[in-house]
């Protein structure tokens, strides 16, 4: 469901100053399956873009099973945008409507969680409450922060805007210590 030809699959977040070997990382464990896979540094420290023809969970089982060292998180795309600022707000929360309209499971119990790094979006806690309220409006959920289901996560790169539907904490590759 990417939306543009440009547009990443995925974006992955690096541990402080492991950009470069979390790009070598990602490359070489995505290229075994997909020898055409690109992963690009932004201007932004410690982030990536993956661009690769496998299917999104494939992508998500590969890494989930290699587990790249100098990767904190991976966000894969259900739906990729590319959004000015002018139409980003509308864009973003008709795409997110959208995204829940495809659950067989609705209503479900979720939270936004909105990571913008570039210009283009002004507020996210502004997103974030209004996408919650739409979707509540549209009787396909409730916003819960504390045992929720779901995380619609939201990851803006200047003009990129990926949305996700996943399990809170699948983003993280570290599973946090209890």
């Amino acid at each position: 469901m990417v939306e543009e030809i440009n547009c990443p699959k995925a974006i992955a977040t690096t541990y402080t100053g492991k950009t470069l070997r979390g790009l070598r990382e990602l490359r070489d464990i995505i290229f075994l399956l997909d020898p055409s896979v690109k992963v690009e540094t932004t201007r932004y420290p410690d982030v990536l873009l993956i661009y690769t023809s496998l299917p999104r969970d494939t992508l998500r089982k590969l890494i989930a099973e290699k587990r790249p060292s100098a990767v904190a998180r991976v966000v894969i795309a259900d739906v990729c945008l590319k959004v000015s600022k002018e139409n980003y707000f509308d864009h973003i929360l008709k795409k997110s409507i959208e995204l829940l309209q495809e659950r067989k499971d609705l209503p479900i119990k979720f939270y936004v969680d909105c990571v913008s790094r570039g210009k283009i979006i002004e507020s996210c806690r502004m997103l974030e409450i209004e996408i919650g309220r739409h979707v509540e409006e549209a009787a396909l959920g409730e916003v819960l922060f504390r045992g929720s289901v779901k995380v619609l996560k939201i990851e803006a790169v200047d003009d990129i805007v990926i949305l996700s539907l996943m399990d809170p904490g699948e983003d993280r590759l570290r599973k946090k210590k209890k």
